[in-house]
Formats: structure tokens, C-alpha cells, sequence
């Protein structure tokens, strides 16, 4: 099974995006030690969770599951890595400058897919700053979790 899965879902892009340029702005997020300039933007409360609740709903996901914004600046990257706690994962561009995941079976360009974290990856650097969402799932695992993703909505 390849480590990246897209699938289809109507997320609302325009307001998650609206969200972070509200947060990055104002700076009210913290700098993470996975990589250079590798930002999680926390954000308590708002269209952030009440996406992932939607979510979660739309295809009966049964899990622990967290929901963050995250940016990369131009230039900087994220080294090689694998998550500790987290069993799989969703990742969703909010800008056009998709970034690949790299995996040692490839590079893998994607809009918005299910990730499996477990396995090492890594982002390379960019002349563009990226902005993204994930939602990282604790009790599923990477392949349960593509099969729910497939799998016709509730």
C-alpha cells in the first residue's frame, strides 16, 4: 500500500484559510522542534475543530483525533521523522503550493490524503511558504483508516 491516499471531501478551504491568516498574523502559535521553522497553530476552538467534528461524523471515525494548523516557511523543511503518538494521519493543503511528502518509496504530491505517519517521511524545502491542516488520529492505523476514507460516507 503506497504511504499517501488521496480521497474526496468537501472541506471549507476559504474559512480554515481565513482562521490561520487570523492566527499567523498575530503570531499566536509555537515554533515545533521537528524541523526549521515548522509551526503547529494550535487554535482551541472555531472552524478548526467544528471541521474536524464534521468530519469525523461524515465517515463514523471512532478515534482520539487532534486537529492543527501548520505552516512552512520558504526555504525550510522537515527532516525525516516519524510521529510518536500519532497512528495515522489527514493532511489538507489551504494554499495552491502543494508540497510533496517524501517517503523513501517516493515523493507524493497531494490536495488533501490520509498519511501514513508511522512510516518515515519528510518535507523538502520550497521557494514558497505552505499552509496546511491536519487532523492526527490516535487509534486508528494508517490502512483502517483508508478504508474508512473509502468506504461510502454515513
Amino acid at each position: 500500500m503506497l504511504p499517501v491516499t488521496e480521497f474526496n471531501y468537501k472541506f471549507p478551504k476559504d474559512k480554515l484559510q481565513t482562521e490561520l491568516d487570523h492566527i499567523y498574523k498575530r503570531k499566536l502559535y509555537k515554533e515545533s522542534e521537528l524541523g526549521i521553522d515548522f509551526y503547529n497553530l494550535p487554535y482551541p476552538s472555531g472552524i478548526l475543530n467544528k471541521t474536524l467534528v464534521d468530519f469525523t461524523i461524515h465517515y463514523n471515525i471512532i478515534s482520539r483525533c487532534t486537529a492543527y494548523y501548520y505552516v512552512i516557511e520558504p526555504n525550510r523543511f522537515l527532516i525525516p521523522h516519524l510521529q510518536q503518538e500519532t497512528s495515522a494521519a489527514v493532511n489538507i493543503m489551504l494554499d495552491n503550493n502543494y508540497m510533496p511528502i517524501s517517503f523513501t518509496s517516493g515523493e507524493y504530491y497531494c490536495n488533501q490524503a490520509a498519511i501514513d505517519v508511522q512510516d518515515v517521511h519528510w518535507i523538502r524545502s520550497s521557494k514558497e511558504r505552505r499552509m496546511a491542516l491536519r487532523f492526527s488520529f490516535y487509534d486508528l492505523d494508517y490502512e483502517q483508516l483508508v478504508r474508512i476514507l473509502n468506504a461510502e460516507a454515513y
